[in-house]
């Protein structure tokens, strides 16, 4: 999975697994209003900008995933936090740095898509969408379509510098596929001043636990089921970072 670095027509391709070091911190399940929610933290230290780590110039991405599980629906917060300190950008049409106080974008990637439990990732193919939601072949108790939602990108972000904090608006976009890629774009960054920035979409599914067996049985496993229902491309790419550095440090 890649992030990417936009300056005028020039798109930087920035894959998260040149990062040097992942890592990963879960809560305990707990129960909120009696629905069972918990966050997780994936933090990618160091990522470089530029896939050759050709110039030095690394950033940072923290992603805090709140999960909310309940009977009907579930909601998946991610705050996602850039720093981009150490970022240092080429501008190709000069060939050189990027100057100080030019502009740039950063776009983070999220995938959408529905599977069902035990069926190795496989998407199911949607029978319909919009410009935020994705529409199945699955119904609820009241017969609408099963959706994945976009509803709820939130465009709005905070870009930090060296004096605070301001409030900008980003752009969201879905690729409609059995696998929907959507993309959350920061424009507006000033080179030189901006320090990070702070997003938090949210992503919903909904669907109906009771008449729908494939997807969930009893309220046991709705932690387990939420894995094969929702799939943020992040977080299945940090787990495989995961493995891989165990791999190396002769974890099993």
């Amino acid at each position: 999975m890649n992030t990417a670095f936009v300056i005028g027509s020039q798109k930087i391709s920035s894959p998260l697994d040149s990062c040097d070091h992942m890592g990963m911190t879960n809560t305990p399940v707990q129960y909120i209003d009696g629905e069972p929610s918990l966050y997780c933290n994936i933090t990618f230290s160091d990522i470089d900008v530029y896939a050759d780590g050709r110039i030095g110039s690394t950033y940072d991405l923290t992603l805090s995933h709140h999960i909310t599980v309940g009977l009907n629906q579930t909601d998946v917060k991610v705050e996602a936090i850039f720093d981009l300190g150490d970022a240092r950008l080429i501008d190709t049409s000069t060939n050189s740095e990027l100057a100080q106080g030019g502009t740039f974008s950063v776009e983070l990637p999220y995938a959408m898509m529905l599977t069902l439990p035990n069926s190795h990732g496989e998407p199911i193919v949607p029978t319909g969408h919009s410009d935020n939601s994705l529409e199945y072949n699955q119904t609820d108790a009241n017969g609408n379509p099963l959706q994945v939602s976009q509803l709820k990108m939130n465009n709005e972000f905070l870009i930090f510098n060296g004096t605070g904090s301001y409030g900008s608006t980003g752009y969201s976009s879905m690729q409609y596929s059995a696998q929907s890629m959507v993309t959350h774009g920061f424009p507006g960054l000033v080179y030189g001043d901006t320090r990070s920035i702070k997003s938090d979409p949210e992503i919903t599914v909904y669907y109906d636990s009771i008449t729908n067996n494939d997807f969930l049985s009893v309220p046991g496993i709705l932690i387990y089921a939420v894995i094969g229902i929702v799939a943020v491309t992040i977080v299945a790419t940090a787990l495989v970072i995961r493995k891989r550095n165990h791999r190396r440090n002769g974890e099993q």
